[in-house]
């Protein structure tokens, strides 16, 4: 806490920041006396770095104390969590001091953030920014200089699962739908980490529908759901990484918005009851958590005739599908388990890498993509085009956003 410019004689200044860079302050325990308020009186000005929060704290110190210059620092995002309805921080962070005021419950809430529009308060959350173009997995540094020559391998791989499900899978839209559908899929959870922060931009006047934050992949048994799920993540993160879908309520998923960050939270096989009883309010509460780093969802779940009601096809990315495997030619899913087994022991996450790096230049140029799904698509057509010698398949063609979203009322139907 750094206390400066007292209003009363005789009462010490304390301020280490001389302007010239990083400083160590060296102090010593001279004395203990009980907390007062009054221990505030005869400053103009006041920095805190706080790793918990009140807001009577707050609202005393502002409205007591008469601070023209009030900064709190709170040492981590969980801190904002104990802030019940306090949604105007993160708000006013990104600058939308309108859309904070519609949120606020508490008249307390309302004070604070009237002194932040008139300049005298300020409140800042230390957090992982994507201008930095840096990334850490699990806390450890991901690099975004690959190695292109693994990279080409991952895109050949993938290239052949995809071929894996021509002259196997059957019936339904056929086996180009299915293909197609599922590049769509593999655009969107790539670009899936990015989401959080389209949805942020969107929520001041966007259309917040355009970035589903939940990705349900349904279908018939056997349509290869889970296993391109599973390989996307592997190619991704090293591994599939599932969560146990009996942890799929809706307080665990408040939790695993909170802790994940952009990680992609993967649950496979969630039934109808467990949609309708914990998925339905999740998908449907367009206000944004009180973090700035929040995952998407990916759920995947056998086919289930009137499963989902408009509200959810509307907010969510919806890839429904018919063509499988014959379940009668159990030689033929061996062979093909076979197959899959070893792209999965193959890839690397260098062809990932690669388009982290893309995406993060291009997200810095002007104007920015309005079409994630044509951004993240192209991003993906142009990488496996570079690192194939025959060019992408035409499965792999770019996507316009609106030329999914105008069919996938169809595809539910």
């Amino acid at each position: 806490m750094t206390l400066n410019e007292p209003r009363l004689g005789g009462t010490l200044e304390f301020d280490i920041d001389d302007g010239t860079g990083l400083r160590v302050a060296r102090a010593r325990f001279e004395s203990e006396s009980k907390f007062s308020w009054s221990l505030f009186d005869g400053y103009n000005r006041i920095r805190i770095l706080t790793y918990s929060a009140g807001v009577s704290a707050i609202v005393r110190l502002l409205d007591g104390h008469g601070f023209s210059d009030f900064e709190c620092v709170f040492g981590c995002e969980g801190t904002l969590r104990t802030l019940k309805d306090i949604m105007a921080f993160q708000q006013v962070a990104i600058g939308d001091t309108r859309a904070a005021i519609k949120k606020l419950s508490d008249e307390r809430h309302a004070f604070i953030l009237s002194r932040v529009r008139e300049g005298q308060a300020r409140f800042r959350v230390l957090r992982i920014d994507r201008d930095t173009k840096s990334v850490s997995l699990f806390g450890e540094p991901f690099s975004l200089e690959p190695d292109l020559a693994a990279a080409q391998r991952d895109a050949k791989l993938l290239v052949k699962f995809f071929s894996n499900y021509e002259g196997t899978f059957e019936g339904g839209m056929g086996v180009e739908r299915l293909q197609h559908d599922y590049f769509i899929l593999w655009s969107w959870l790539y670009f899936s980490p990015f989401i959080c922060d389209m949805r942020t931009l969107a929520g001041h006047d966007g259309d917040i529908f355009r970035f589903p934050s939940f990705a349900i992949v349904y279908g018939k048994p056997s349509c290869g759901k889970s296993s391109l799920i599973d390989t996307l993540m592997t190619s991704m993160f090293g591994k599939a990484y599932n969560i146990d879908k009996r942890e799929f309520t809706k307080s665990r998923q408040r939790d695993i918005q909170y802790a994940y960050k952009r990680f992609p939270a993967v649950f496979d096989d969630i039934g109808k009851p467990a949609i309708r009883n914990h998925g339905e309010d999740v998908i449907k509460d367009e206000t944004p958590p009180l973090v700035a780093e929040y995952p998407c969802f990916v759920l995947s779940m056998n086919q289930e005739l009137k499963a989902f009601t408009d509200q959810i096809v509307k907010r969510s990315l919806m890839i429904y599908t018919t063509t499988a495997l014959p379940s009668y030619k159990e030689s033929l899913r061996h062979d093909l388990h076979l197959k899959i087994q070893e792209v999965r022991r193959g890839l690397s996450t260098h062809l990932y890498r690669e388009y982290l790096k893309r995406v993060l230049t291009r997200l810095d140029e002007t104007p920015k993509p309005d079409d994630w799904l044509e951004f993240s698509s192209s991003v993906l057509h142009e990488l496996i085009a570079d690192m194939l010698d025959d060019g992408p398949p035409k499965r792999c063609a770019p996507i316009r956003w609106n030329e999914y979203a105008d069919k996938r009322h169809e595809r539910v139907k």
